[in-house]
This record gives C-alpha cells, sequence and structure tokens, in this order.
C-alpha cells in the first residue's frame, strides 16, 4: 500500500493471467495431446478457463485422467512438452500492457514479474515477448 508523500519505487506483475495473455500457447498443446490420444478437440474457451489451473488440471481435462492414475505424469510431461514448443507463439500481452510498462519507465520506475511458471518456461517466455531487461 501507498503512503501519502511516498513515491512509487516498483511494480511487480504476476506474469500469467495477468501481464501476459498465455492460454492461447496452451490451447493447441492440449488439442495435441488428445489428437495423439484419438480425441475429438474441445472448445477452445473451455481450455482457456482450465490453464490457471495449472498442467495437471489440463491433464485432466485433456484426457479424462486423473492424478495418480497410471500414465498422468508421463502425459503431463508430454503436455509440457508441446507447449514448451510453442512458448511465445500466441502468447500476448494484455490490452494497455504495453503502454503501462512504457510508461512505468518513462517515470523512472521499476519493474518486475512473480510467477510461479518454471523458469525453463518463463526465460524463453519473456525472450519472445522482448520483456527481458536490455544490458
Amino acid at each position: 500500500m501507498r503512503h501519502p508523500g511516498h513515491r512509487l519505487r516498483a511494480v511487480i506483475f504476476d506474469l500469467d493471467g495477468t501481464l501476459v495473455d498465455t492460454a492461447d500457447d496452451f490451447i493447441p498443446a492440449v488439442q495435441q495431446l488428445r489428437r495423439e490420444h484419438d480425441l475429438q478437440p474441445l472448445d477452445p474457451q473451455r481450455i482457456r478457463r482450465s490453464v490457471s489451473n495449472g498442467s495437471r488440471a489440463l491433464v485432466t481435462l485433456a484426457l479424462a485422467l486423473a492424478e495418480g492414475e497410471p500414465g498422468f505424469e508421463e502425459r503431463r510431461q508430454r503436455l509440457l512438452d508441446l507447449y514448451a514448443g510453442l512458448l511465445g507463439r500466441h502468447a500476448r500481452l494484455y490490452p494497455a500492457m504495453a503502454e503501462l510498462l512504457a510508461t512505468l519507465s518513462e517515470r523512472g520506475i521499476g519493474w518486475g514479474i512473480a510467477t510461479n511458471k518454471p523458469s525453463a518456461y518463463t526465460w524463453p517466455l519473456l525472450e519472445t515477448l522482448k520483456l527481458l531487461p536490455e544490458d
């Protein structure tokens, strides 16, 4: 919380679902996983609504397979491998976020990202979206 008279020095954004819309990278990964199991495509909006629940929930949605069932972890890893091949292909900053980041920079206000996304996916995504700090 900002107190009167104190200058804002930094803003921290959550990555997925706040700063960047990453759901569209997961949709084709889930659809491909379903194809690999001879299943029909799901409604993309149904997938989009489940993305924030993580890869385990997406595997359950995609394959009607519960965590702990035989093959679950292998299929989850396959989904993550498919996702890794799509990182940043469809993900976009939410509307007005580029302008907000530019305004923060113009005002000398630092900004950063907090995420629970594993770094193996975070760094390539940030690089693709040109969100890494310049050297």
